[in-house]
């Protein structure tokens, strides 16, 4: 009998605080992909991003926000699940029957594992593929040149396919995207020696490849020229003509020089401080996740009479101040040689002992 009561007591428990914790996750990715979105549109127009890079750029930055979320997500769930049944004193019946801040946390434990190794693995594994993404497309972007971005009256010249100079009196962009329509043409290319004029043209960017081709019209092609004891100057009229002018050279980043872009084994059997820091906050996400959720069954408890109850907001600012903790000692811990180990540890005894003193506090209710 007290079996079957316990498992209706865990079921009960655990349907409220994972459908209570869908719904919070759910806001809470809206707002920080939204976040995201404005942070990396922004930044598109002086990195020079491509419309194609931008979706995926975001995507990546979310995946390494996961953890965080996760863990926000389950601590906000449980204080809120608890506070409601504390609300409708049906945690007063949960505790009559012998179940107190531990035993729960005892209950749901299959819960609490499942979110640590969630969170464990978005943070050993998905957070440092997401990394050599975002780093590939950034590097990539800074490596392409600024001509990819055609100036209205003035030469540009780019070492690159036929090492071309191109002016344009009147550009203009379409359509808000990266295409760009030119009028009045002259594009000269140095390894063909050839002189390109156009009344009209389109500059398009492959949104797969990023090769940018101009799309001319009306126009004419002077080849040969400068050319002295070769064949004559040529000239051919074309009404459409496709010229390529950039191909990307997109590199394939590793993880040899990033730390954050290491797996767990590179991280374990490097000597560097910056890849121990990155090693130590990586362990240190589930172990935070574990420790919030104990602490939200601490918070949630309160008088059912009282109407005020501030644990959610306690709760915010406590992950919150936990994780920012743990982002500054990763930050500086990446330039010392020594004591970072003890560094992320005074993290976790800190917010320990004032989980202690919660606990402490309110056993006197």
């Amino acid at each position: 009998m007290i079996k079957q009561s316990s498992k209706i007591i865990f079921s009960y428990l655990v349907k409220q605080i994972f459908f209570n914790f869908i719904l919070i996750t759910f806001i809470l990715s809206l707002l920080i992909f939204g976040n995201r979105f404005f942070l990396v549109l922004n930044a598109s127009l002086s990195e020079g991003l491509l419309s194609s890079e931008l979706i995926p750029l975001m995507l990546m930055k979310f995946v390494k926000d996961t953890p965080f979320i996760l863990g926000l997500g389950i601590s906000l769930s449980v204080v809120y699940s608890l506070s409601r049944l504390y609300k409708s004193s049906e945690m007063i019946i949960i505790r009559t029957a012998g179940l107190g801040s531990y035993g729960i946390f005892k209950k749901i434990q299959p819960l609490v594992i499942l979110f640590v190794l969630l969170t464990s693995l978005l943070s050993f594994y998905f957070a440092p593929q997401a990394n050599i993404v975002v780093t590939s497309i950034k590097e990539n972007a800074k490596s392409r040149p600024d001509y990819i971005f055609i100036k209205e009256g003035i030469f540009q010249q780019f070492k690159g396919d036929g090492n071309v100079t191109i002016f344009s009196p009147k550009v203009s962009y379409i359509d808000n995207s990266n295409n760009q329509l030119l009028n009045d043409i002259f594009i000269f290319s140095e390894n063909k020696f050839q002189i390109i004029t156009a009344r009209n043209g389109v500059k398009e960017i492959d949104p797969l490849s990023g090769d940018v081709f101009l799309n001319l019209s009306n126009g004419k092609i002077y080849e040969n020229m400068g050319l002295s004891g070769l064949s004559p100057p040529k000239v051919t009229d074309f009404e459409k003509f496709n010229l390529k002018i950039f191909t990307p050279n997109k590199k394939i980043f590793t993880a040899s020089n990033n730390s954050n872009t290491k797996n767990f084994f590179e991280l374990l059997n490097s000597r560097n401080g910056k890849d121990l820091s990155e090693l130590m906050y990586r362990i240190s996400v589930p172990i935070s996740v574990f420790v919030m959720i104990f602490f939200a069954i601490l918070l949630s408890k309160h008088n059912p009479r009282n109407k005020r109850n501030f644990g959610i907001g306690y709760t915010l600012i406590t992950y919150i101040a936990y994780y920012n903790l743990m982002i500054y000692v990763y930050e500086i811990s990446g330039e010392l040689k020594e004591g970072i180990v003890l560094n992320f540890l005074l993290v976790h005894i800190i917010f320990a002992i004032y989980l202690s003193a919660i606990l402490f506090y309110r056993k006197k209710y």
